[in-house]
């Protein structure tokens, strides 16, 4: 998976993030650990095989984020993986669950570490 870094000045970096490219770090994240993406699919009602095509329901990505903003260790694992501080990454989730972003379907968010 990569991660787009779109600027790099001084010490810090922006990175944009669009809600289907968090999800794709949450769901890569939870990949990782089996036990993980077992549970999640469990409590989602999904099977491993409609992942894909869920990923292109808005409903569906903002559950995906509001579960990693419900586990810290994920949004951890999460934060760990795109290169940013976990505080950062939390911030952008919150944003996704913002009234306004519910009504677009992919929406940058800049996360300045």
């Amino acid at each position: 998976m990569e991660t787009n870094l779109a600027h790099h000045s001084g010490k810090s970096r922006e990175l944009p993030l669009g809600l289907q490219s968090v999800c794709a770090l949450v769901l890569a994240t939870l990949a990782d650990a089996p036990e993980n993406l077992e549970r999640f699919l469990a409590l989602s009602g999904l099977a491993a095989t409609d992942l894909r095509a869920s990923a292109r329901d808005p409903a569906f990505l903002l559950g995906v984020i509001d579960y990693a903003r419900s586990d810290e260790a994920l949004l951890c694992e999460v934060a760990a993986r795109a290169a940013i501080s976990p505080e950062a990454m939390g911030r952008a989730l919150a944003r996704f669950s913002e009234p306004q972003v519910q009504a677009d379907e992919e929406r940058d968010v800049w996360i300045d570490p």
